[in-house]
């Protein structure tokens, strides 16, 4: 199909709310910024996991949330009933789209993935390109490389957020076409909060404050994060560390391990979802955000972060260190490494902290506008159907 017309028709599949996380966040705020220049028809999650295999708290969101992102959707999929996989495929083929965008973060959805981008190109449909969030499972079982193949095999390209995920589709699949783009801002939690606050300036933190946001799992690397807490406390005896977010494993680990290490009075968990008219009171409290991270590709948490002119202190693994300027909006740090995680928060104090970073985040986070990656998928469109 060759593209006449200035306004595209386009097709999105992921999930959206009433699905909480980052991924139905990010995959909401993508259609929202797409129908600000195209057609766009979303597919989304009726069915996500069995509850047996999503250890964290309720998947869900409550219906009527009144801060939820929402954009209009067709909630189809169901993970379990693969007639809805062949309800979608037929839709995208049939609808005279001129790109289809899968979302893919998951092993768990391989099976759907694979037949949504099979049977659609079988169909003669529009070219996909999946919008690949890791390629790489955080789990890295032997299996995994087969069912990603699998599951995004056959597509016409690959959108991505770090050059190593760039790497990793080139070791799968023969001269794949990629593009690396960066994960665009979530300044919408900021929106929120300064909605929240109706023009009010909140005051600052009473006291040096260090923020561990979002669902933790063990490849996040809280648990490196307190081991280096005493060092930090040594040095600045008032500092406050923060953690906020559901839990895949017993938090009472991490408090255990904090009154062990003599800091527990410093270190406060916690152990809820944060919904998103709360997002913004966290980050708030915060003078920088910490992503101790065994392994990522990206997180949206430093986007986030940036919207509420929060610098990031994150780990040399995936993408992270590619949106970070250092000395400048944060600071990068090797992996597992309590003393090094531990040097760098205490030299953000000591260098002027926050203040000193401001005017370089506003400046720099200009390059992770949603309008971007709007552009980035419109070349995209018109390379793939050329």
């Amino acid at each position: 199909m060759l593209l006449s017309r200035i306004v595209m028709r386009l097709a999105v599949f992921g999930p959206t709310h009433p699905i909480r996380g980052g991924i139905s966040h990010y995959t909401t705020l993508l259609v929202r910024a797409l129908r600000t220049r195209h057609e766009v028809d979303f597919f989304s999650m009726r069915y996500q996991y069995p509850p047996l295999l999503y250890p964290g708290q309720q998947q869900y969101a409550a219906e009527d949330d009144p801060e939820a992102i929402r954009e209009d959707h067709q909630p189809l999929f169901h993970s379990l009933q693969p007639w809805t996989w062949n309800e979608i495929a037929g839709k995208v083929a049939r609808g005279s789209y001129d790109l289809f965008i899968p979302t893919w973060w998951t092993i768990f959805f391989a099976l759907p993935s694979g037949h949504l981008t099979h049977h659609i190109r079988r169909a003669g449909g529009p070219p996909v390109c999946w919008l690949c969030h890791n390629v790489k499972m955080h789990e890295d079982r032997a299996v995994d490389k087969a069912l990603v193949r699998l599951a995004l095999g056959g597509a016409q390209g690959y959108i991505v957020h770090s050059n190593e995920d760039e790497a990793n589709l080139k070791k799968l699949f023969p001269n794949p076409k990629v593009w690396v783009h960066v994960h665009p801002t979530y300044d919408h939690f900021a929106t929120l909060y300064q909605e929240k606050m109706a023009g009010t300036i909140p005051a600052p933190p009473t006291r040096p404050t260090c923020l561990f946001f979002g669902v933790n799992r063990d490849y996040k690397g809280l648990k490196y994060l307190i081991e280096a807490w005493p060092m930090v406390i040594k040095a600045i005896p008032d500092a406050l560390l923060l953690i906020a977010g559901s839990f895949w494993d017993d938090p009472e680990l991490y408090r255990k391990r904090a009154a062990e290490l003599g800091v527990g009075e410093s270190v406060e968990i916690t152990a809820e979802y944060i919904p998103n008219e709360q997002v913004g009171d966290w980050f708030s409290r915060a003078d920088v955000t910490v992503l101790p991270y065994r392994s990522a590709t990206q997180s949206g948490i430093v986007q986030i972060a940036y919207g509420f002119d929060l610098p990031v202190i994150v780990t040399r693994v995936g993408g992270l260190p590619e949106v970070v300027a250092e000395g400048e909006t944060g600071y990068v740090v090797e992996k597992e490494n309590p003393e090094a995680l531990a040097d760098a928060i205490i030299r953000f104090f000591r260098d002027g902290g926050r203040a000193r970073m401001i005017p370089a985040i506003r400046a720099y986070r200009t390059r992770f506008d949603w309008s971007a990656m709007v552009d980035r998928i419109e070349s995209i469109a018109m390379d793939l159907i050329r």
